[in-house]
């Protein structure tokens, strides 16, 4: 289940991983969007956290 979604950029590009819950284990990150635009990935990063907090949680 996605909880986060992050920015991480480096001198060559940037990313958006999201942090993911399991029920077993601790979170994991996966990457979703690698570009490298850094106001792009910072823009989606937040489109995507406002997304995910306006889900009904379950």
């Amino acid at each position: 289940m996605p909880s986060d979604f992050l920015c991480e950029h480096t001198p060559g590009k940037s990313r958006v991983p999201v942090r993911l819950g399991h029920d077993r284990g601790p979170d994991s990150l996966q990457a979703v969007l690698t570009r490298r635009q850094t106001e792009l990935v910072d823009r989606a990063a937040r489109l995507l956290l406002q997304a995910l907090e306006s889900t009904p949680a379950r």
